[in-house]
């Protein structure tokens, strides 16, 4: 395996692990959105709207390494159509 070879397979595996991030962050911001859709039907406890407000601080976070790890992806990709119409 030559140099451009182990570069290749290199920006493949990459692409590979921010395309599992993807499946990840998919699955919390699912997770999390069920949470506070759930809390709004317990408005009559005190606890409710700041564990809401957490919620949605935390689904925000997950959804900024969401979008993160979908640009990686897709720089990811691009690079790796550059190596391969060069090689």
């Amino acid at each position: 395996m030559d140099e451009k070879e182990a570069q290749l397979e290199y920006l493949k595996e990459k692409q590979k692990t921010y395309t599992e991030l993807l499946k990840v962050w998919t699955a919390l911001i699912i997770a999390t959105t069920g949470g506070i859709v759930g809390l709004m039907f317990k408005l009559e406890h005190k606890i409710t709207l700041p564990l809401i407000g957490i919620g949605t601080w935390i689904d925000s976070i997950f959804l900024m390494a969401f979008i993160s790890a979908l640009i990686k992806v897709g720089q990811y990709s691009k690079e790796i159509d550059r190596w391969i119409k060069s090689y």
